[in-house]
């Protein structure tokens, strides 16, 4: 007969005590259906709106407030062409001696009330893949941000 290793034993319970302490780590997930209905699977299980709490900027119509100041600067560049024959019968360049223009301050702001602010229409879409966080229970799901690999952009 076999007995067990009372120190192996001990360091099961410790191992598995301390395990119920550690933060949920981030874990991948894809969206099978965007928004309103959001469904996303995460390994094998699929999880719906309903036990889902997401990042506002990921939703349609995710309003900010905002504001820009800048300078535009026009170069002293000229537009110009030819004319062709009998112009009249067809779209035609015609010759332009110059644009003048200046150099212009801005400053623009929308305060995110009813009137101004940045709207931002997109959202999730199926295939995008998320960083999620999960409660501790794993009742909950918290959709942090989309995620995109480099080579997305070349």
């Amino acid at each position: 007969m076999k007995t067990n290793n009372p120190y192996t034993e001990m360091l099961r319970l410790i191992q598995e005590h301390g395990a119920k302490y550690n933060p949920p780590s981030i874990r991948l997930a894809e969206v099978l259906a965007p928004p309103p209905e959001l469904i996303i699977k995460l390994g094998d299980i699929q999880v719906d709106k309903n036990n889902i709490l997401i990042a506002d900027y990921l939703l349609e119509d995710y309003k900010r407030a905002y504001f820009a100041n800048g300078r535009l600067v026009f170069k002293d560049d000229k537009l110009g062409g030819e004319t062709e024959q009998n112009a009249c019968q067809h779209p035609h360049p015609h010759k332009m001696k110059s644009i003048e223009a200046d150099t212009y301050d801005y400053h623009i702001e929308g305060k995110g009330g009813e009137a101004s602010g940045l709207w931002f229409k997109d959202t999730l879409v199926k295939g995008d893949m998320l960083a999620v966080m999960p409660t501790y229970d794993m009742q909950l799901y918290i959709i942090l941000a989309r995620l995109v690999r480099p080579d997305a952009f070349a």
